[in-house]
């Protein structure tokens, strides 16, 4: 994050948190924390994740997903900051760092750093917030290693400077002042406090642009490592399966060895009545019509007759574990190849701010659902549930509690889901529209040549409880969107079907 965005960002909160309560503190993923600090009409999370180069500190109205159990991390934090109160802030904004006093318990003072970790600590370094030095801007322009010495010079900002020419004394100046009229955010770069010019989203206040560039990074991040697990698991599941029959391979081959002491045990019959009567033979000389004799070795503590049946037994349990083994190499290799057809989960690229990267894979916990998925001009994924029980898993399993859920009004139908990357996505007028025709033609007005089709947050749908699955209450909506239905719309968009 760049020092002076930080420096306006870090005043912002600390007019904001004081007073707070934190509540639970989770680990949405390795090196991320979320803690619940929530005020009267504002119960937004702040959200933290430390890094050298990219560090984010933000609130979100949505809690990501935490995995089933915490790691001692968390627990850790739990046991010492539950229920305590945010007090008096201090910034140290050059290096990142804000702190806040906490009411008693053990540490006094919780540190933000976000070059490092999220620390509880008696006593803040002795230059924590000392305001920085400022060199002259002559000596900022020609020295590419200011930063170095001059934390707050940062490379965006020695590269802003360079080429304003004339004005750069000026801007330097608002700069050292800690002016900013916006807060400048495109699709890649974090958060500036002035306009490098380019395409640019302004922001009124340091927090609402940290927050749009922190979800637009963080959960799309999320959904990766989710994804990332599913890929580690399904490369377990196929190696046991490939290491299983391979097993089987070993244990046909002994039984087949096995299988073969059948001739030896009908060999041993057609001369038992030679050698019936003797006793203690480890080995007897049997003839066989048309082949040579066979020495066949016996077991001296049994008579031949016992060899024989010995050897009978073995080859039948051998007939027996080679049809079983059969069976299990069937259902091992069904396994595989139903592991084969599963899509990888991929690798997707961070999106922008409005349309997703089209190669981004769906989630998986999507791909088992009896849902249809399309992809929207715009490359959202849409998924359409294909029966009642398929509609309660968009809504209970698929959704993320920013994506946008439809239905057609007034009747019966199928619910689709417009999948965002992260919260407040912008999602273009076409892909909202191709949303609500493709609920439209799943539904009761199917036959119409126009329907209502209501939309709304999907953390705003909810099933009934006690109801048929696919019934929901709808707490808020976001729209109301009279769409023409166009019958061609599936054919152009259909992508695939996630689950059968």
């Amino acid at each position: 994050m760049e020092a002076s965005f930080f420096r306006h960002l870090a005043a912002e909160l600390a007019a904001l948190l004081p007073g707070r309560r934190v509540g639970k503190i989770f680990a949405p993923a390795d090196g991320a924390l979320t803690l619940e600090v929530p005020a009267p009409r504002d119960r937004r999370h702040l959200l933290f994740r430390p890094a050298k180069q990219a560090g984010l500190l933000f609130l979100s109205a949505v809690k990501p997903t935490n995995p089933a159990s915490p790691p001692a991390r968390v627990m850790w934090l739990r046991k010492r900051l539950s229920g305590r109160r945010l007090l008096e802030a201090a910034v140290d904004w050059p290096n990142l760092r804000l702190a806040f006093s906490l009411s008693p318990g053990e540490g006094r003072h919780l540190l933000f750093d976000l070059r490092q970790d999220l620390r509880l600590v008696d006593d803040l370094p002795e230059d924590f917030g000392r305001e920085p030095e400022w060199p002259e801007l002559d000596a900022v322009l020609s020295n590419p290693e200011v930063w170095r010495r001059h934390p707050q010079i940062s490379p965006p900002l020695r590269r802003f400077l360079g080429g304003l020419g004339a004005e750069a004394s000026q801007a330097y100046e608002a700069v050292r002042q800690g002016l900013a009229p916006a807060f400048f955010l495109n699709d890649t770069e974090p958060p500036l406090a002035w306009d490098p010019g380019g395409e640019r989203r302004g922001f009124a206040t340091a927090l609402e642009a940290a927050t749009a560039h922190g979800e637009r990074l963080l959960f799309p991040h999320l959904e990766r490592l989710a994804d990332s697990e599913e890929r580690d698991r399904l490369k377990a599941a196929r190696k046991r399966l490939t290491r299983n029959l391979a097993k089987l391979d070993q244990e046909e081959k002994r039984l087949r060895d096995m299988l073969g002491r059948k001739g030896d045990a009908e060999a041993l019959r057609a001369n038992l009545w030679r050698i019936k009567d003797e006793e203690g033979l480890t080995e007897a000389e049997l003839d066989r019509p048309g082949e040579d004799a066979l020495l066949l070795s016996l077991d001296p503590r049994l008579s031949p007759a016992e060899n024989m049946a010995r050897l009978f037994k073995l080859a039948g349990k051998a007939e027996r574990g080679l049809e079983h083994l059969e069976r299990r190499r069937v259902q091992l290799r069904a396994e595989l190849d139903e592991l084969g057809r599963l899509p990888a989960p991929g690798t997707a690229t961070m999106a922008g701010n409005a349309a997703p990267a089209r190669t981004a894979p769906l989630p998986r916990r999507c791909r088992d659902i009896a849902a249809q998925a399309f992809r929207s001009s715009d490359g959202f994924w849409l998924l359409r549930g294909k029966n009642k029980t398929a509609n309660h898993a968009l809504v209970t399993k698929a959704a993320s509690p920013f994506d946008l859920w439809f239905h057609v009004q007034g009747g019966p139908g199928s619910h689709v889901l417009l999948k965002r990357d992260f919260p407040n996505q912008e999602v273009p007028r076409r892909s909202l529209i191709e949303a609500a025709v493709l609920a439209a033609l799943k539904s009761w007005r199917s036959e119409d040549m126009r329907a209502d089709v209501i939309c709304a947050l999907a953390k705003d749908v909810r099933p009934v409880k006690g109801a048929p699955p696919g019934q929901v209450q709808v707490d808020s909506l976001q729209e109301t969107l009279r769409v023409d239905l166009d019958r061609d719309l599936e054919r152009r968009l259909v992508e695939t079907s996630p689950g059968e």
